[in-house]
Formats: C-alpha cells, structure tokens, sequence
C-alpha cells in the first residue's frame, strides 16, 4: 500500500486514471521523481518515503518543503542507484548523513544546510548550493571527487577550504559573499565564474 499522495503522483506521471491501472511493471518504469509536500495540504494526501524503495530504476529525486529528519535521510541512503538528489525549501534536521552513490547534490532554499550531511558522498562531483543563509566549507576536503561548486547567492565561510579539493575544476560564485582575498592565488586549472546563469 502506497501513500495518498504517491498514488496521485503515479496516476499525473503514468497518466492513468484510477489506482487499479497501476501495474508493477510501471514502478520500473520511472526513472525520476519529483515531490512537493505542500502539496499535502492543497490536494489532502500524504507522502511516505519510503514508498521511493519501490522504484528500482529511479536516478533523480528532487523533493521540495520537506522536513529531512533521520527517517527521510535513511529512506534516500537505501535507495539503489540514485544518481542526483535536488533538496528545494526542505529543513535538514537530520543527524544521520547522506551515504549513496549520488554524484549530484543541490540545495535551493534549505534551511540548517551542513556539510556534514553530505561528508560520505564519496562519488560526489557536483555540488550545488542556492539562496541558503550561509554555508561553512571548513570541511569539504573530505569530498575529494568534487569537480564542480555551484555556490549561488549564499554567505561563504572557509572558502579557500575549496582549494584543497584535488578534481576542483569550477566554481560558480553568483551573488555570494565571501572573502575576496580567495581570489588572489587560484590554480591556473580552476574556472571561476560568478555568472547569473
């Protein structure tokens, strides 16, 4: 039995018209997910995430105004072969930490945003932050597969801390505040770009 409001979702996405027409094989079919829980309040369902183990073929989830406890981080940490996570209005309370595959993370909007949520993406290659309150990068050496930063309108702590990640290659910096000497000794093979888009 799936929550009410995954039910509503498949129906929209497989473009069925009653709950009896949702096969099996459909689950296998779907490759990317993308939740509101405000929707719960508009529309009268609920969301359970744990009905996203389900989806043995699903790469991308983006989930918006969700509260991530440990719960919601343990369901996403159990789901096999999901490549990119995209985090939009959510709190992330969660004490437990990200640990998958994903080579794709993004944060828009979020509150309590860490990096020591993120620590155990080993696989990790882009990271995106966007219109959060700030973010400290003291330790984001850990992530040594990084190849890109997208840190977009967000206060920067530590940021010369982004130096020590070996596959850095870009770094977008658009309507951020962070220390300007950053900018004075950077590897000749890092693009630095501070671009709206």
């Amino acid at each position: 039995m799936i929550s009410s409001g995954l039910k509503k979702y498949l129906l929209l996405k497989l473009n069925k018209k009653e709950e009896r027409e949702i096969l099996p094989s459909d689950f296998d079919k779907i490759e990317e997910i993308s939740l509101n829980n405000a929707d719960c309040k508009t529309y009268n369902v609920e969301y359970d995430l744990k009905d996203l183990m389900l989806f043995r073929n699903l790469k991308f989830l983006s989930i918006q105004n969700f509260k991530i406890r440990n719960y919601e981080t343990n369901i996403i940490n159990r789901i096999q072969g999901l490549c990119a996570v995209q985090m939009v209005n959510c709190e992330i309370i969660s004490k437990s930490t990200l640990q998958n595959n994903i080579e794709l993370i993004s944060f828009q909007n979020c509150k309590k945003l860490s990096l020591y949520y993120i620590r155990n993406l080993k696989k990790i290659k882009i990271l995106k932050v966007e219109n959060c309150k700030s973010i400290n990068l003291n330790k984001i050496y850990v992530l040594t597969s990084i190849e890109k930063v997208y840190l977009k309108n967000v206060r920067i702590r530590n940021i010369n801390k982004v130096l020590k990640l070996p596959n850095l290659r870009y770094i977008n910096l658009a309507k951020s505040k962070y220390s300007k000497s950053f900018e004075k000794n950077l590897p000749q093979n890092l693009e630095i770009d501070k671009s709206i888009l």
